[in-house]
């Protein structure tokens, strides 16, 4: 079991009810767990997805990206609550504890679809340089840097 409580997450198979890659089925042609789990909906691997589901495939440096550009794989941002506890640090409860000092990222660039991500732990000055950095980037800042 993992202590890990996911903030954040792009993937590519989490596509919006409204995107091509889902298609409506009738009760007839639903199978039963379909029917158990009140869904109503397939999957539709052969349709383009219209949703802009998960991250854009890297396909170099040397690419500028676009927004029509093959989608694949995984981001995902996670924490690890404040109720989790470790012998030098006792739990005081979710409300009276802020989440441990790390926050995990895991990005798996879509290439296949064995989801052979690369996984790393930032600290809190890491996470506060990106988040300025983020920022910045956000706004439009040409000159966008960390530092």
């Amino acid at each position: 079991m993992s202590i890990y409580s996911t903030a954040i997450n792009f993937d590519a198979t989490e596509h919006e009810v409204e995107c091509a890659r889902w298609v409506e089925v009738d009760r007839d042609d639903a199978k039963p767990q379909m029917i158990a789990a009140g869904r109503k909906y397939r999957r539709a691997p052969e349709q383009d997805c219209t949703c802009g589901a998960g991250p854009i495939i890297y396909t170099g440096s040397h690419v500028l990206p676009s927004d029509e550009d093959p989608r694949g794989g995984s981001f995902s941002a996670c924490y690890i609550p404040g109720f989790i506890d470790r012998s030098d640090r006792p739990a005081l409860g979710e409300d009276d504890f802020p989440p441990h000092p790390w926050l995990r990222v895991w990005v798996d660039g879509g290439e296949s679809d064995d989801y052979q991500g690369s996984v790393a732990l930032l600290d809190r000055k890491q996470v506060a340089e990106l988040h300025t950095f983020l920022g910045k980037w956000l706004a439009g800042d040409p000159d966008a840097e960390t530092a």
